[in-house]
């Protein structure tokens, strides 16, 4: 069974502007959440008594930073996938 789809230029430039964005976002916040959990661990366990440092402050702001990137990818990646499914409901059998 063969099916064509009608998709016009827009919508395929809209798509690929997602999946751009996407990745991009998702990197971003993987790059800043592993650092900042990593420097994070670093001083939990290196030392005998944790203390809250400037530094401690900061890397619990990089990972809700990062935390943010990552949702804001997967938002994106739901609404390409969503703008995908509306073009397949339209499908019509040849």
């Amino acid at each position: 069974m063969l099916q064509w789809v009608a998709v016009d230029r827009q919508d395929l430039e809209e798509l690929r502007t997602f999946d751009t964005l996407q990745i991009a976002l998702i990197s971003i916040g993987n790059f800043f959440l592993s650092g900042s959990l990593w420097i994070f661990a670093e001083q939990f366990f290196g030392r005998e008594v944790f203390e809250w440092t400037p530094l401690s402050g900061f890397c619990v702001g990089a990972a809700m930073f990062g935390l943010v990137m990552i949702m804001a990818g997967c938002v994106l990646w739901r609404l390409r996938r969503r703008k995908v499914s509306n073009i397949f409901d339209g499908l019509g059998e040849i």
